[in-house]
This record gives structure tokens, C-alpha cells and sequence, in this order.
């Protein structure tokens, strides 16, 4: 169930990302006096589609089917995306039909440069417009909620932040932000009424989060509970449930999802006492953990404290997505940095498929919002990614658009085609690749 469920959620994923994308291709091409003779819903053999000729038909068109500026619009066997057919464009479809032909007025070929590269990069700025569009209306829609409690209530054993020197007890002064991840950001807390500054290194950071160490600080006046329970694992066998809130482990009450996992980590395979609240009974258990030293459990946290209700008129909310939208590109830029300065391994930078379907999955069950965040940020990776000059990619042609632009001539029709066929087989590769560390990882 879980796999259709993750399934499920990826093609909406997919569907939504892609086929955004392909209408940025499609409307820049209608603008510039381009053809699109197919706007396609999924890959591969046409199963139903529209055209204003032959009005709604099934299955595939006829070889010898004449467009003439028409756009046939399908539904197609693989719903993994989409594509749109740009009339005298050399593309993934590896149509080969325009090579002994002059180009026509309303072809790619004909057009210059400036309208090529608008439509090549039409798909990019659709993408970044939707995460705009999306932060925007989730912050004009729900405003935001600001937590206002600053004071550390604990921090992690052996963690980032205890490394550094933060002490439980110590008030944040100004937030912590590793949004740039590199250089060193200032840190000030207030601690026993004097100001202390750290310097943290968001390389040295990033690097210790990627090998699944935690930063390590945790704000009081939380609730924690078991999002789930593995019913076949210790805590699932002891008798714990989804939504169990932990009141205490061996007497020490509870008040920090870092403190439970300290408390469980060095208990590995001893017995553990558990007091929990369920519903409104408050009952016990004894829990002996695994050979791993785990529980079975995933834990997560409700905050009980207080919070700030901060609302955003429109155009507010439209420079919240704008700068939300900048700052996941920087992010993004300056992880791929740190991936080459050695200070992330590529395994755990990478996520292909099947860690962007168990993702799609988590963050619907967290709600609407979270899941539309994730959209937004998974169509500014879209857009980064299609931007690189790189063959095959959107970038990969605006790098050939400037080239015939600069000499004034058009690269031979056979050369393209060689380069694209180059940039989708080491494509095919690189996405083997990252479906590879998916399943290893």
C-alpha cells in the first residue's frame, strides 16, 4: 500500500513540475510565431488527444498526419511528464525530418536569437514562477507563525551545536540561518545576562548534517509523540500506537525530541520505562530496544508554546515568494559547491525517483501546505537543472543558440542531432546513477 501511495503522489509530482515547464516551451513558442504541433501529457504512444481537425480520437495519429499549425494535444502511455513539439526544433523526439529542408518562417530554425533563447528558457522561469506563486499563496492564504520562545531547552549529546558551545539555558539572539552554507555565520545568545558570540562554519555544518548528525538544539514546551509505530518492531510489541505522547523514559520527564532519542541511544538494548499519555489515560510500559538501538518508532513534535500569528497582504506575500524562491536557489548553488569542495558526499546529495516518491508521500500526509512547499522547491531544482549547459538540457541549447548567434550561421542539423544524441545517452547514464544510489542509500 505504501508503494502505490508513494507512486501515487509522484506522478502528481511529476505531472505537475513537467508539464508547467512544457507550457512555459509552449506559450513562448505561440508568442513568438513558432508551430507547436504537439503539447503532450506523458511520454511515448499517443492514447487520446485533441486537435481542432479531427476533434477527440484515440490512439496515434497517422504517419503521414500534416500539422499545419495545429497542435495536437495528448494524453500519452507513460505518465512520467511531458514534452512539447516545436516545429523545426532538434529535440528529444530525434525527429530528423527538418535536415534537408530550409527552414520555414514559422520553424524554431527561422526565428532569431533572442526569440530562441525566450522560448528555450520559457520553461525555467515557468517553474520559478510557480514556487513563487506557491510560497506566496501559502503565506497570503495561512500567514505565518512565528515562534517567540528563543530559550534553549536542550541540546543534543555529541551534536553540532554542543561542539560549538551552546549550553541549554542560552536565549538565541536574532534566529541561527545557514541558508548560504558557506563562510561563517555569527551566532549571539544571551547567557546568564551576557552576550556570547559563536562562529559557526556552514560548510563544517552542512558536511556533519549530510552524515546524518543533528544540529542539536531543541526549544522547549513540546509535546512529543509517535507520528508511527512498526507494529512488528519492540515499541509496536510493547503495545505503543500511532499518536502515543511520551510524558517520560526512565523517570526523566520529556520535553525535547533530542532528549528522547539521547535517552534511547544510551539505553541500546536495556530495558526502557515508559510513561505515556493516550487520549486522555495515562498509562506504562517497559521497551527493551532493538540490536540496533532503535524502537521502531518515528518521533515527532508538537509545540505548545507560545506563537506570534503574523499576516502578509498580496504584495507582501509576492515579495515573501519572490525572496523565498532567491534564497532556495542560492541554497541549491551552494550545496552543489560544498558537493564539490568534498564537504558532501554525492550519495546523500542526490535523490532520484524513489527518494522524491517516499518525499511526495511524507509531505502530503503532512498536510496541503507542506506538500505544495515541496513542490516548489523540487520546480526550483527542475529549473536549475534544465538551465545547465549541459546537451539534451534547455541549457545545453541556449549554449548552441549563442554560438550560431555569435557566428551568424546555423550549426549543421546533422551536428545537433549528434549532440543531442550524446547528451541523452550520458543523461540515461547519470539518471541510472542516481536511481542506483536510491536504492542503495
Amino acid at each position: 500500500m505504501e508503494f502505490f501511495n508513494s507512486l501515487f503522489y509522484f506522478l502528481i509530482v511529476l505531472g505537475i513540475l513537467v508539464n508547467i515547464h512544457e507550457l512555459g516551451h509552449f506559450f513562448a513558442a505561440r508568442l513568438t510565431g513558432m508551430r507547436a504541433d504537439i503539447f503532450s501529457f506523458g511520454m511515448g504512444k499517443r492514447l487520446f488527444g485533441y486537435n481542432t481537425r479531427l476533434g477527440f480520437t484515440f490512439g496515434n495519429l497517422e504517419e503521414s498526419f500534416e500539422y499545419d499549425g495545429l497542435t495536437d494535444y495528448r494524453f500519452s502511455l507513460l505518465p512520467i511528464g511531458g514534452y512539447v513539439k516545436i516545429a523545426g526544433m532538434v529535440d528529444e523526439s530525434m525527429d530528423d525530418g527538418i535536415i534537408n529542408s530550409e527552414p520555414k518562417p514559422y520553424e524554431f530554425r527561422s526565428k532569431n536569437a533572442l526569440q530562441k533563447a525566450f522560448v528555450l528558457s520559457a520553461g525555467v522561469i515557468m517553474n520559478f514562477l510557480l514556487a513563487v506563486v506557491i510560497y506566496a499563496g501559502i503565506i497570503y492564504t495561512n500567514g505565518e507563525q512565528v515562534i517567540t520562545d528563543t530559550k534553549i531547552a536542550y541540546v543534543g549529546k555529541n551534536s553540532i551545536a554542543q561542539n560549538v558551545g551552546f549550553i541549554a539555558g542560552d536565549s538565541i539572539v536574532g534566529g541561527i540561518s545557514l541558508k548560504h552554507l558557506v563562510g561563517n555565520e555569527s551566532v549571539k545568545v544571551i547567557r546568564d545576562n551576557n552576550k556570547i558570540k559563536f562562529d559557526l562554519s556552514g560548510s563544517k555544518v552542512v558536511n556533519q548534517i549530510t552524515k546524518d548528525k543533528e544540529f542539536g538544539i531543541d526549544i522547549g514546551n513540546q509535546a512529543i509523540y509517535f507520528s508511527d509505530v512498526l507494529s512488528l518492531n519492540v515499541a509496536g510489541k510493547a503495545g505503543m500506537i500511532k499518536n502515543d505522547t511520551i510524558l517520560s523514559l526512565n523517570n526523566s520527564p520529556i520535553f525535547s525530541r533530542l532528549q528522547f532519542m539521547d535517552i534511547v541511544k544510551s539505553n541500546k538494548q536495556k530495558p526502557i520505562s515508559v510513561i505515556y499519555k493516550r487520549k486522555n489515560k495515562i498509562d506504562s510500559t517497559i521497551i527493551t530496544t532493538n540490536k540496533d538501538g532503535l524502537l521502531g518508532v518515528y518521533v515527532a513534535s508538537d509545540y505548545k508554546g507560545n506563537i506570534k500569528d503574523v499576516e502578509y497582504s498580496l504584495g507582501e506575500s509576492l515579495s515573501y515568494g519572490f525572496n523565498n524562491s532567491l534564497e532556495m536557489i542560492n541554497m541549491i548553488y551552494s550545496s552543489i559547491a560544498q558537493i564539490f569542495k568534498g564537504n558532501i558526499e554525492v550519495k546523500q546529495a542526490l535523490g532520484g525517483p524513489i527518494m522524491i516518491a517516499k518525499s511526495s508521500a511524507q509531505t502530503a500526509e503532512m498536510g496541503l501546505g507542506s506538500f505544495l512547499k515541496f513542490i516548489a522547491a523540487l520546480s526550483i531544482s527542475l529549473a536549475l537543472m534544465n538551465i545547465l549547459p549541459f546537451p539534451a538540457l534547455d541549457g545545453g541549447h541556449l549554449i548552441i543558440v549563442l554560438i550560431e548567434g555569435i557566428f551568424r550561421r546555423e550549426i549543421p542539423i546533422k551536428v545537433k542531432m549528434i549532440v543531442q544524441q550524446i547528451g541523452v545517452v550520458i543523461l540515461l547514464l547519470m539518471m541510472l546513477l542516481i536511481f542506483y544510489l536510491d536504492l542503495t542509500r
